[in-house]
């Protein structure tokens, strides 16, 4: 999805376009993934689509904000450190944690270089892969479990009455 963003960065792409192109690519990726594979029929093209129109829907809400000086990154900082903290408290996966961690510091750094005056920006490159990094990342960390189904529950209602 980054790539198309960078694209669309370069060269008019309109809105529609933009948003078929990054659901059929999140479509493949998740489906080649094939983790509810083992749902079958209804329920697994459900659970692809939720997951589909979930990431690609935290992407572009993220890309939203990125228009405010500021919030994207200071939304990055906490979103990330927080769900971290929650990974770490679930005794989840280090790798989850660790790059949570590290998308956290980095948008520390991004608005370091961007307060009080903008001297840095993200496009729609740095903001949708920080978006689909978060909705992936919280996948991840609710392992198809209930705690999952909750994470995104609180992050969809956030993105929805955002």
């Amino acid at each position: 999805m980054a790539v198309v963003a960078l694209w669309g960065d370069h060269i008019e792409l309109s809105a529609q376009l933009r948003l078929v192109i990054q659901l059929g690519l999140m479509a493949v990726v998740i489906v080649s993934g094939g983790g509810g594979a083992a749902l079958g029929g209804r329920q697994y093209l459900l659970w692809a689509g939720f997951r589909t129109v979930f990431i690609v829907g935290t992407a572009n809400y993220y890309n939203f904000m990125d228009g405010i000086n500021g919030i994207a990154g200071i939304t990055g900082l906490l979103g990330f450190a927080l769900l971290a903290a929650y990974v770490n408290l679930i005794e989840g996966s280090v790798a989850v944690k660790g790059l949570a961690v590290c998308l956290s510091i980095a948008c520390l750094g991004f608005l370091l270089l961007n307060m009080p005056k903008d001297r840095v920006f993200m496009c729609d490159i740095g903001s949708i892969l920080l978006g689909s990094a978060f909705a992936g990342l919280i996948w991840l960390a609710g392992g198809g479990k209930c705690a999952g189904f909750c994470l995104h529950g609180i992050v969809s209602v956030s993105v929805l009455c955002g």
